[in-house]
């Protein structure tokens, strides 16, 4: 759901591509996917994101154009409704 989150609001995003997260990750569509857990491959990743920032907000454009389309609000409410039951005010 965080990986979500920062897609929706425009915060780049660099993620390895696990469980949940394939429905969504597009590897240099709209998210850079780390390839491995090693330290300096994560540190070389976040250099190229430094490095690059016109490619890195095109991702950032991508992922959150994704995120409406995919996941708009209204949908997204009546589904956690769905799961944990109306709420009721207080």
């Amino acid at each position: 759901m965080a990986i979500l989150e920062a897609m929706a609001i425009g915060v780049p995003v660099l993620a390895r591509n696990c469980a949940g997260v394939e429905d969504y990750l597009r590897d240099g569509t709209n998210a850079i996917e780390l390839k491995s857990n090693f330290t300096r491959d994560v540190a070389h990743t976040i250099d190229w994101a430094v490095d690059h920032p016109e490619e890195t907000s095109k991702l950032s454009e991508e992922a959150r154009k994704m995120v409406e389309v995919t996941y708009p609000w209204n949908k997204t409410v009546l589904a956690m409704e769905t799961v944990y039951g109306i709420w009721e005010a207080c």
